[in-house]
């Protein structure tokens, strides 16, 4: 009966699993926010980090709720004399911190690579264009085959086509 009471097992060792879920979360954006980038990296190294920059926008509503709803929880276990409270609070804290710090990194690391990404969008469109312009010379060339000439009986045609 007391693992489903208020204080019980189930509610506690879900707050401890939000706040583990928390700092996991902020370690890792924290490195990804903070990995190297320069205008010599690799564009899957830029796209990474800007995974990350997009995964701390998409869910930093969700993380503020989880900081906010876990510490009114533990403040209230705390409040009707539930042991081993402060520990966990103390964690959570700890969590707040970093979560805080990858607020703080974020926009950082989003000024550092502006370069990288012009850099980068440069070298795109320049594939681009070259890729745009050996499409079209394929076009014309498989234009220019004979089996488009209607004066090829469609046989004929079809055996060109095989070539």
């Amino acid at each position: 009966d007391e693992v489903n009471e208020l204080a019980g097992g189930l509610f506690v060792g879900s707050l401890d699993s939000k706040t583990k879920l928390l700092k996991e979360f902020c370690n890792d954006k924290l490195k990804g926010l903070r990995a190297p980038i320069d205008s010599n990296s690799d564009v899957k190294e830029l796209i990474a980090v800007k995974e990350h920059l997009r995964d701390v926008e998409e869910r930093a509503e969700e993380m503020s709720l989880l900081i906010d709803s876990t510490t009114a929880s533990l403040q209230y276990l705390k409040a009707i004399s539930t042991p081993g409270m402060d520990r966990k609070l103390d964690a959570i804290n700890n969590a707040k911190d970093l979560w805080n710090d990858v607020l703080t990194q974020a926009p950082v690391t989003e000024t550092a690579i502006v370069p990288v990404t012009k850099v980068w969008a440069g070298k795109t469109t320049d594939k681009m264009t070259l890729y745009a312009r050996e499409m079209k010379r394929l076009y014309y060339d498989f234009k220019d085959r004979e089996f488009f000439n209607y004066s090829a009986s469609p046989k004929a045609a079809r055996d060109l086509m095989v070539e």
